[in-house]
């Protein structure tokens, strides 16, 4: 390196390398991935933090919604989170499907709402949403630099066709 110049920056903070738990389709990246940065600096905690909004047009009451959020968890779950110590999960819920007028000459207002039995398809869904958006979220995602300088890598997204790839050409066989 020359004087004057900046160094290279560091792997701090990789989100799929601080732990082995990382799954893409079911494939484990995070092990695949791991020993490549073996030597990288990386966080010694695994506590990151998520946000995760379920919306829906589905008419669903409060306690139906709260159950849906709970299948978030699911899809975060798949991904390879299980929620460390000091991890912050955060899934907050709505439904646009009944609108309560603001003003009105009754003091009632009727709703629609969907039977607890035909909730199975919206959880499903939700687990497979939330799977999904975490992984383009991590495709999409580019090098960053954040406090303390600690510097996070975007995924890499060769590696990552590649483990693919060769793990689905291996099912397949």
């Amino acid at each position: 390196m020359l004087a004057g110049q900046t160094p290279p920056p560091r792997r701090e903070e990789l989100p799929y390398s601080n732990s082995r738990s990382l799954r893409i389709a079911g494939v484990p990246v995070g092990e695949i991935l791991a020993p490549d940065y073996a030597d990288d600096g990386k966080r010694k905690r695994n506590a990151g933090s998520i946000i995760c909004v379920v919306a829906t047009d589905a008419p669903l009451l409060p306690s139906q919604i709260t159950r849906l959020c709970k299948r978030a968890a699911l899809g975060i779950g798949r991904v390879g989170s299980f929620a460390a110590h000091a991890s912050g999960e955060i899934i907050i819920g709505f439904s646009t499907a009944n609108k309560v007028p603001r003003a009105t000459s009754g003091m009632t207002h009727q709703i629609e709402i969907l039977l607890d039995d035909a909730c199975d398809g919206l959880y499903e869904a939700v687990v497979e949403c939330t799977e999904e958006a975490i992984v383009n979220a991590l495709c999409m995602a580019e090098d960053m630099r954040g406090h303390g300088d600690h510097f996070a890598p975007a995924l890499p997204l060769d590696d990552l066709v590649e483990i693919l790839s060769r793990h689905h050409a291996a099912r397949e066989r």
